[in-house]
């Protein structure tokens, strides 16, 4: 499974709706970066098999 651009633009929409000061908030864009950072790596986090 891929990360596409557009799931990341609507959890951003989504994101804009929690205050910014939120750890649920914060924590959530550290995982995007995180995805982002795998999917750069060639790195396979969801367990599909292709």
């Amino acid at each position: 499974m891929e990360i596409r651009d557009d799931m990341i633009v609507e959890i951003i929409h989504m994101l804009r709706e929690i205050p910014a000061e939120s750890e649920h908030k914060k924590r959530a864009v550290d995982i995007i970066w995180e995805f982002e950072e795998m999917q750069e790596k060639g790195i396979d986090f969801t367990g599909d098999e292709e």
